[in-house]
């Protein structure tokens, strides 16, 4: 294989292992686990009684508050027991958009770099670790995945590069897990001095949920940094609960503007660090 095709699926293996999604932030749920149950009730009330405890407001100060008190430990309690109460999680939205952002933009700036090795050249084909094939065409340098396991995951489908597009229908698993990762679509790029301008839609679907992602004139530098455009998602089913759409922004400073829709309507504004993962409100 040649060093082309290589560095290709270093940066595919590298996309591979960022996409792995945290899992959203749930209301009530104090140990993290994803469900609520009557310890996250106990945890609630230890913070209310000011003992140690594995709370944090984001995800106990069910009523919005700004602390954490018997009524919260009891409404978890409640709703342990299958019982309705009223959730105002603070963090709710917000952590269930920087769960997202964290887990997908690794995703996307790995993504804008496989235009560098578009001429990728190698043999016809290539027996994977499994048995299964990696066709490469030796005239466009187009990968296709059938059955395909190369270390940790397993690969079916295929990228086809054109001068300056790339369309890509690939599905990932995780060979221990089982966890599978699909990307479709197309993306235009063009190169402005030393950065790379991409435009186009694709879809992602994960254990995280299914997602419309348009890259609306992303700059990116030669690192896969974001350095200028925009990027939006549009949710596709229920998996974030109240979200509608979210749209990046970026300049060249480290921190994106994020602009949330709501499903009634409202729109929130935060700032996002790409170079820690942590997402602040915009302060009014």
């Amino acid at each position: 294989m040649s060093s082309s095709s290589r560095l290709f699926l270093g940066a595919l293996c590298a996309l591979v292992l960022f996409s792995v999604p945290a899992s959203a932030q749930v209301c009530g749920d104090a140990d993290g686990n994803g469900q609520v149950s009557v310890t996250d009730g106990v945890q609630a009330l230890r913070a209310a009684a000011a003992l140690s405890t594995t709370c944090t407001a984001a995800r106990c100060d069910v009523d919005g508050n700004g602390s954490i008190s018997v009524t919260d430990g009891v409404n978890i309690l409640r709703k342990a027991a299958a019982l309705p109460i009223t959730e105002n999680c603070p963090g709710n939205t917000q952590s269930q958009v920087q769960d997202l952002l964290q887990g997908t933009l690794p995703i996307f700036g790995e993504m804008t770099k496989l235009g560098a090795v578009q001429g990728a050249r190698a043999a016809a084909e290539q027996v994977c670790d499994n048995g299964g094939l990696l066709v490469i065409d030796d005239e466009t340098g187009d990968l296709e995945f059938f059955d395909c396991t190369l270390g940790a995951f397993n690969y079916d489908g295929f990228f086809a590069f054109g001068p300056n597009t790339f369309d890509f229908d690939i599905t990932f698993t995780d060979v221990t897990t089982g966890a599978s990762e699909s990307l479709f679509g197309s993306l235009s790029a063009r190169q402005v001095a030393d950065d790379f301008i991409v435009s186009g839609f694709f879809g992602l679907e994960s254990t995280f949920g299914a997602f419309d992602v348009e890259f609306d004139e992303l700059v990116t530098d030669t690192d896969g940094n974001f350095v200028g455009g925009s990027l939006a998602f549009a949710v596709d089913n229920g998996e974030l609960s109240d979200i509608e759409a979210i749209r990046l922004t970026f300049s060249r400073s480290p921190d994106a503007l994020v602009d949330v829709l709501l499903t009634d309507g409202s729109e929130l504004q935060f700032n996002f660090d790409t170079i820690s993962g942590e997402l602040t409100p915009v302060s009014n």
